[in-house]
């Protein structure tokens, strides 16, 4: 036999005993398979498989082999894991015929989904328009509509609404045209979530209500329950809490009696999110630490850092940081072993907060620029706007306001490109804040009024509330004492509407410093007493402690140094317990001069040659403190506006000296 052809001979019985040991290995492998115990190691028969059948070049094989461990891995968050396995079948898949193009379809939705998921939206783009490719193609219109609602479902992420708009109103006419009911309702669903994130939650609950009908009428029982979840969102963004757990609970009720563990996890985390908003937060634990509990028995991640970072934000809210953190940290080691970097920065953005909130102000900036870097690097416009509203509360709070007016404005274009309302009337309301701060209190009046009308138009009432509040502090600082009372009345009465407890001791305290202003010191008391009953009630510490102060200053006021003692001692045991050392070192500074008083006065002593001066009363000495505090923030202002003026003597003197030189 000639060499060449023995060579070939060869190779073909090589190749005969390959072939032979790749189809024994999917025997074997789909022989011994196990049953799914919520671990990738329990996919590991059907994955070998997959290998094997891929090594024969038989993709649609190999599709079918990991279509039996698809959805089980995908909801248990394993996208990491499954991407490599879909980019070898998008990439060496040659479609025989009609079926294997659409498989080859629904394989490139599936890769976009889980780029989607890992926050790579320029890559899911490109995988959608893949899937729709092949589908137009075929002219297989319910792909078609599939992978149009998913494009839209990508540029929603990127809050890019009009785009995501224009693809899901594509998908839901072909819908309507095929009679695909099933497709119709998901599409209206679609659009109701981008109409959301518009802040226009009226339009929303419109398309989810018409969802919502659909999926009756066509007894589709988990849509129908989807429907009554995103409009329990609705509902609750707008401020009606009541309206919204009454949705939650239906949608609940259903998802346990068609046994969808992962949705009911997901309806138990909504209702804790409702229960927080209404500041409920014993309720709000107790239904996240439901849904965890599911989301961990189904091996959820990312469901599973979903409810420790809504524990988290619970926690946060309580004054507990150190718990916060915890279940923050949790969370972000979970993020980021499944990859998914939207999470992530949600979570760094979060420990940010947290970290503002302790006055740790170094690890905040540090964990909002970490937040901010990844959401910018996937291009999260959404939460770029949220890392840059935290890095400015914390250049305000360390006095750098030419940074914090620079991260809020950012923060601001950007929600105003996105369209953003709810979030623009927010950074509008921080930029207030600055202003007033400055003691620039037009600008700050112009602002909140900006906030407002945004906030009436969205329907946003706790945001409102908040503006309302900051005009109140800004017509106090102004002495104009009955504006300022006015403004904080109407900040109370809408946080009383809402249920808004920690919101409503907030307003309390506003009016109390309005009358301690004003120098009415026993209604100041009467309503920082009404505070503080909230505020123990709610177990908000900080506020506690806040509340004690202001009381303790206002009865220096009244000459009842030993009250004001007491209470100046409880606020520092607070603060001291909380770590919040600037306000410890205010305590500490307050109840020396409350001892200074309070000692002479027990002594009963005349003044006498070589006695002791008579040391500073309290009162005076808070009323030293507030104008020397006045006299910094206009020595501020004053230097802020001559700057200009100071730069432009200098250049002139250092022309009038080069020209005395020259004509020497």
């Amino acid at each position: 036999m000639p060499l060449i052809a023995r060579y070939l001979q060869l190779g073909a019985e090589e190749q005969a005993q390959t072939t032979v040991a790749h189809e024994q290995a999917i025997a074997f492998y789909t022989r011994h398979a196990q049953p799914w115990d919520g671990t990738l190691a329990s996919c590991r028969e059907p994955l070998e498989a997959f290998y094997h059948a891929c090594e024969l070049g038989q993709y649609q094989r190999a599709y079918d082999l990991l279509d039996r461990c698809f959805h089980q891995l995908d909801r248990a968050g394993h996208w990491r894991s499954l991407l490599p396995l879909y980019e070898r079948l998008t990439t060496a898949w040659q479609p025989a015929d009609d079926t294997e193009t659409q498989n080859l379809g629904w394989a490139w939705t599936r890769l976009g989904n889980f780029q989607q998921n890992l926050g790579d939206y320029p890559r899911a783009v490109t995988a959608h328009q893949q899937a729709y490719n092949h589908f137009t193609n075929l002219k297989y219109l319910e792909g078609q509509a599939a992978a149009l609602g998913n494009l839209g479902t990508v540029y929603n992420s990127l809050c890019s609404y009009s785009q995501a708009i224009t693809y899901q109103q594509e998908s839901l006419e072909i819908s309507r045209a095929i009679g695909d009911k099933h497709g119709e309702a998901g599409s209206l669903c679609n659009l109701g979530s981008v109409y959301h994130n518009l802040d226009d939650y009226k339009l929303a609950i419109t398309y989810h209500q018409e969802a919502l009908g659909i999926s009756k009428e066509i007894g589709d029982k988990r849509g129908e329950a989807l429907c009554l979840g995103n409009l329990g969102n609705a509902y609750r963004f707008l401020g009606n809490y009541e309206q919204a757990i009454t949705y939650y609970k239906q949608s609940l009720e259903i998802l346990r009696t068609i046994g969808d563990k992962s949705g009911e996890a997901t309806a138990l985390s909504a209702l804790g999110n409702a229960y927080g908003s209404s500041r409920n937060y014993e309720k709000a634990i107790t239904y996240h630490q439901q849904s965890l509990v599911i989301e961990c028995s189904i091996n959820n991640k990312k469901g599973e850092a979903g409810s420790l970072n809504s524990l988290s934000n619970i926690y946060h809210s309580l004054g507990d940081y150190g718990q916060a953190i915890t279940y923050h940290q949790q969370s972000l080691k979970i993020l980021r072993e499944i990859g998914h970097k939207q999470g992530e920065a949600a979570s760094l953005n979060g420990l940010g907060n947290i970290y503002y909130s302790l006055g740790n102000y170094e690890q905040a900036i540090i964990s909002h620029q970490q937040s901010l870097a990844i959401d910018q690097e996937i291009g999260n416009q959404r939460g770029q706007a949220s890392s840059l509203t935290g890095l400015g509360s914390v250049y305000s709070d360390l006095g750098d306001y030419e940074k914090a007016i620079a991260a809020y404005q950012q923060s601001l274009e950007i929600r105003q490109v996105i369209g953003d309302s709810d979030g623009e009337g927010g950074s509008l309301c921080n930029l207030g804040n600055i202003f007033r701060s400055l003691g620039d209190y037009h600008k700050a009046i112009d602002l909140y009024h900006q906030a407002l009308l945004i906030q009436r138009k969205v329907g946003n009432r706790e945001f409102e509330a908040n503006s309302l509040h900051g005009l109140g502090n800004v017509y106090d600082f102004l002495g104009d004492y009955r504006q300022a009372i006015n403004y904080h009345q109407q900040s109370l009465e809408i946080k009383r509407a809402i249920g808004y407890k920690r919101g409503e001791a907030e307003s309390l305290t506003g009016l109390g410093n309005a009358y301690n202003s004003s120098g009415d010191y026993r209604q100041a008391i009467t309503y920082y007493q009404q505070s503080l009953t909230i505020q123990k009630k709610i177990d908000d510490r900080w506020g506690v402690g806040t509340s004690l102060f202001n009381m303790a200053l206002a009865q220096a006021k009244l000459d009842d140094p030993g009250q004001a003692l007491l209470n100046f001692q409880q606020a520092e045991a607070i603060y001291a317990d909380l770590k919040l050392e600037h306000m410890v070192e205010q305590c500490n500074q307050a109840i020396r001069q409350c001892s200074n008083q309070i000692i002479p006065a027990q002594r009963r002593l005349a003044p006498s040659i070589g006695d002791d001066p008579k040391p500073e009363s309290l009162s005076d000495w808070y009323d030293r403190e507030r104008q020397v505090n006045q006299r910094k923030t206009r020595t501020a202002q004053t230097r802020a506006r001559n700057q200009p003026f100071y730069l432009w003597f200098a250049v002139g003197l250092a022309v009038v000296m080069l020209v005395w030189w020259l004509k020497r």
